[in-house]
């Protein structure tokens, strides 16, 4: 008996003009970015968050999602926080505790340092790196949970330094937050929780209210208005990125285990109907087990909804002459997780130029990545891996350049200054280093030893 189609195959060889025109078509469609009716109703949220505060908060939490929140309720308290963490499981406790620890040491290790050396003249050049005074994580909730995200936010600011981290987390209809979300913040300790979600939450961090203190950088996932919110106060407070929905692409050789694998796309495409999944191959016979296995799967996914119409609309499953085509394709794609399921995936390695996070061979499914083997979770997407870097503690410093000048570096350095000064028009510039040359070589002329 045939079995039963679930989703409808996107299915192209690459070789073939059409084929690879349709896929390009569908990857400059992801970066067209967030829609202007979005962004225009997200900018007046925005401007009455800015204008009441407090009041406007209670607004919308009641307008969105229903619930009645005030001064007295709008923060968690530390009790809830244990209370929540006190219910749960000994192995989801313990599990929380090892992704905290994995976390906490990958993020320990990649910290930026403060430099201060000397040049050839005696001057005394460096920078310093200084983690800024507050934070602000925001966690997606709700409907869903997501405690890891909690760590992968909170866990960075704490290794950065940053002495005051505050979270924004959107509460359930019953007007509290979720209890696992809650126990994970007892593992993570920010200094406060609010029951705030959406863009006011985003509005709420970046200028602060009467209750929510403003912070100087906001990291953390997202909606579409979160995303939109992000993009409009990013100047006014510095974030980690605008994330859109979740992306895989997988580079499989012959050798792959079609099923493993069709759980990968799975574990991607059940966020959301609008994550999208990239399957590429050398391997035809491969490729088609892939599929079949999906149609055999999807049917048994609690979210085997979202996952039909993510994988029918957004799924590519990408025949390639080589595993070389393969890499310069993901390459354009600059997929947030690639999975170089091949053989030896570090002759590959050294070619990817972009992506967000990346995992190595048959056993390194990507899931892994996303709650506990220690690099953030929260990734560059819809091609913006191009240029931007995952989510780590650098983003909780700031740099400050330091120098001091030598009595060297003024008579060496003065007359290239003196120069750049004259051709730009700004000549008390050049002033300000000929007084000093000046009075230096007069010094040296004289005979006088005394510093200037």
């Amino acid at each position: 008996m045939t079995q039963k189609k679930c989703f409808e195959t996107n299915v192209i060889n690459y070789e073939d003009s059409e084929d690879s025109h349709k896929l390009h078509q569908f990857l400059r469609s992801r970066q067209l970015g967030i829609p202007e009716a979005i962004l225009s109703a997200v900018g007046k949220i925005i401007k009455d968050v800015r204008e009441k505060g407090d009041e406007a908060l209670f607004n919308y939490t009641l307008k969105f999602d229903g619930i009645r929140i005030d001064t007295k309720t709008i923060e968690v308290s530390r009790s809830e926080i244990i209370s929540a963490y006190t219910k749960q499981s000994s192995l989801f406790k313990k599990s929380l505790n090892v992704a905290a620890e994995r976390i906490h040491a990958f993020h320990e290790k990649f910290l930026p340092d403060s430099e201060i050396f000397e040049d050839e003249f005696g001057n005394t050049l460096g920078k310093v790196a200084i983690p800024v005074e507050r934070a602000g994580c925001y966690i997606p909730g709700g409907i869903a949970a997501y405690p890891s995200t909690v760590l992968m936010t909170v866990i960075p600011a704490k290794v950065a330094g940053v002495k005051d981290i505050i979270v924004c987390v959107p509460c359930q209809k019953n007007g509290k937050v979720n209890e696992k979300t809650l126990a994970a913040m007892a593992i993570a300790k920010p200094d406060r929780v609010f029951k705030i979600g959406g863009a006011q939450a985003i509005a709420a961090m970046a200028y602060g209210t009467q209750t929510i203190p403003k912070v100087d950088v906001i990291v953390g996932p997202g909606n579409i208005f979160v995303a939109g919110a992000k993009k409009l106060v990013n100047g006014d407070v510095k974030i980690d990125m605008i994330a859109g929905p979740s992306e895989v692409a997988i580079i499989a050789d012959r050798f792959a285990n079609p099923e493993w694998l069709a759980y990968d796309i799975m574990a991607q495409l059940e966020h959301d109907p609008n994550a999208c999944s990239f399957f590429i191959s050398n391997s035809t016979k491969l490729i088609d087990s892939v599929i079949e296995a999906l149609q055999r799967t999807i049917p048994k996914s609690n979210r085997s909804n979202i996952i039909k119409e993510a994988v029918s609309t957004n799924g590519w499953f990408i025949k390639v002459k080589s595993l070389r085509q393969a890499v310069n394709l993901t390459n354009q794609i600059a997929p947030e997780h690639l999975e170089l399921s091949i053989k030896n995936p570090f002759t590959l390695l050294s070619r990817i130029k972009t992506a967000g996070a990346i995992f190595l061979g048959y056993l390194s499914a990507e899931s892994f990545g996303d709650y506990l083997l220690g690099p953030n979770h929260t990734l560059p997407t819809q091609g913006t891996a191009r240029f931007s870097s995952p989510l780590s503690s650098a983003i909780f410093f700031k740099e400050m350049t330091v120098s001091g000048v030598s009595k060297e570096g003024v008579i060496n350095l003065s007359s290239y200054v003196k120069t750049m000064a004259h051709a730009e028009g700004l000549l008390a510039h050049a002033d300000s280093v000929s007084v000093r040359q000046r009075d230096i070589l007069g010094s040296m002329k004289k005979g006088n030893k005394k510093s200037v």
